[in-house]
């Protein structure tokens, strides 16, 4: 059975996320802002309070954001994506701008030969 004060410092930062999620939206923040507020808020609280380590605060807070669909932009609904995909676009951004690096075929380069000019110095 779990201890209750480690049961009072689990509970701490979960009533904070509800808490923050659902108070007022503060003038000049998006929902999706606030909503991400509020959760990694709570990770940092679960941080502090010594909850959980960091890193398990950090995969819990990314854990909870990704499948929330308030917290998704309408973007990536109306594209039928997922923010986890993104980076996939983001990717494929780049290598649309970048231009390619042309590597030769093995044997077509030709050797290098030092010119005339290099040697008399």
């Amino acid at each position: 059975m779990i201890a209750p004060g480690l049961l009072l410092k689990r509970t701490a930062p979960l009533a904070i996320a509800i808490g923050v999620w659902f108070a007022p939206i503060p003038a000049g923040l998006t929902a999706h802002a606030w909503h991400l507020f509020g959760v990694f808020t709570a990770a940092i609280a679960s941080v502090l309070l010594g909850s959980y380590p960091l890193l398990t605060a950090a995969l819990i807070a990314v854990g909870t954001v990704i499948p929330l669909p308030s917290v998704v932009p309408k973007a990536y609904r109306r594209r039928g994506g997922s923010p986890g995909c993104e980076c996939l676009r983001a990717n494929s951004l780049v290598t649309q701008l970048v231009p390619p690096l042309e590597i030769p075929a093995p044997g077509s380069l030709q050797s290098i030969e030092p010119s005339a000019q290099a040697n008399t110095g």
